[in-house]
């Protein structure tokens, strides 16, 4: 019987799957990038509302069980929330990067290797994943929370992975 822990793995959607050459990147790199769960309209630095609250535990639970090397966020209250499980957890800090600076930061990331989580905004992930593949990709909407982007780099191609998951999670 399929239960409401299990959906999350379960209903993972995979959108498509594409290679591109690069020369500059580590192999044995994986990026893990995410646009913040759903936000308060709270202000300009909103935190996140319950359903993102819900949402961010969805993407802990599918996450987690990788060995996650680093974890990078903006300095905004709902990105930090959004990858805050993976912190605590993990017993890892997060480091803030330069959301003015993708390129530079995309340069920076193809240089190391491990299993990194990004965690952005509507317009910085796509953005980042494209510096980071080469690729052009899509805007996420606005009302869009649910959108996982994975690179992963072997034998000097990168090789872009988008998924969508679901909202909620329900611990054991």
């Amino acid at each position: 019987m399929i239960t409401k822990n299990l959906i999350p793995r379960l209903v993972l959607i995979l959108m498509s799957v594409v290679v591109y050459e690069t020369t500059y990147a580590q192999d044995n790199l994986t990026i893990y990038l995410f646009r913040h769960a759903e936000k308060t309209s709270d202000g300009r630095d909103p935190g996140l509302n319950e359903e993102g609250k819900q949402r961010a535990q969805t993407l802990f639970q599918m996450i987690t069980e990788k060995e996650i090397t680093g974890l990078y966020s903006t300095p905004f209250k709902r990105t930090q929330q959004t990858i805050a499980p993976f912190s605590s957890a993990h017993g890892l800090e997060v480091q803030e990067y330069d959301y003015r600076d993708l390129q530079g930061f995309a340069d920076t990331l193809k240089t190391l290797t491990g299993v990194y989580l990004i965690s952005g905004h509507s317009n910085t992930t796509p953005a980042l994943t494209g510096f980071l593949t080469g690729m052009e990709i899509s805007p996420i909407n606005e009302d869009e929370y649910d959108n996982l982007f994975i690179v992963q780099f072997v034998d000097g191609k990168a090789l872009l992975t988008i998924l969508n998951y679901p909202p909620f999670y329900e611990g054991q």
